[in-house]
């Protein structure tokens, strides 16, 4: 949300922010809410959603936090004690320390112990996660709450799509020409100019083909019913002939 305000161009009077997921102290609950003090310049975020940090001790872990099992990268010496004083299974391969196996070294909830945030340091694991989650702004003396900016991307772009559909169809049937229809408009119009052309029998280059097509559909429909008239008609014509005769 806050990308929202970079790409908006919002220059915000006061925000109320959110800590979510982390805290520095376990005395501190998260879901602390901070304000801010005057903001002059818009908002910027160098990522789109929460960024990993590495824990310090007393950080509560958002979820259990494992170490698996490799090669550490580290050469022996006084990290190999560090590692076991994080209740990690380690042995020393080459050069350097591997762990053994997978190990949970703070369940979720549990404040990270001092060994095991020294640990994760050293390993480059980052479980920890700091996020900003607005709750409301101040624009221009109006105040926006996160639910009226907080919008779900999905429906809005199906609700643009549905947008240009029904502007693209008023504009084609109202005949208004934009870049988008002009072109359809032009094939209707010489759809209609053709069919007028062909039934008002009027000699053109672009319809001559159709009018004499049609001409002959037309003979053709004549002579098959022709046929069929002169033998409706001999029977009368007989009977006349019989009447006259007498």
């Amino acid at each position: 949300m806050l990308s929202f305000f970079r790409r908006r161009g919002l220059a915000c009077a006061a925000v109320c922010l959110e800590l979510r997921e982390s805290v520095r102290s376990p005395s501190r609950s998260p879901g602390r809410s901070v304000a801010l003090g005057h903001q002059t310049t818009p908002l910027t975020t160098t990522g789109g959603g929460p960024e990993c940090i590495s824990a310090k001790e007393g950080d509560l872990a958002p979820e259990d936090i494992m170490v698996p099992a490799g090669d550490t990268g580290l050469p022996p010496g006084p990290a190999l004690s560090d590692l076991k004083a994080a209740g990690l299974k380690v042995s020393v391969q080459g050069s350097t320390i591997a762990v053994m196996e997978d190990k949970i070294v703070t369940k979720k909830g549990e404040p990270v112990s001092k060994p095991v945030a020294g640990t994760l340091s050293k390993l480059d694991i980052k479980p920890i996660k700091v996020g900003l989650r607005l709750i409301a702004s101040l624009e221009n003396g109006q105040i926006f709450e996160a639910k009226v900016l907080d919008i779900d991307l999905d429906k809005v772009f199906l609700e643009f799509v549905d947008a240009h559909r029904k502007a693209f169809n008023l504009a084609y049937n109202a005949e208004y020409f934009t870049k988008p229809v002009t072109e359809l408009l032009l094939q209707k119009a010489f759809r209609e100019a053709k069919e007028v052309a062909i039934e008002g029998e009027i000699f053109e280059p672009d319809v001559m083909a159709d009018i004499i097509a049609k001409a002959e559909r037309q003979a053709k429909a004549l002579e098959a019913a022709m046929p069929e008239a002169s033998a409706a008609s001999a029977p009368a014509a007989k009977e006349a002939a019989e009447e006259k005769k007498e």
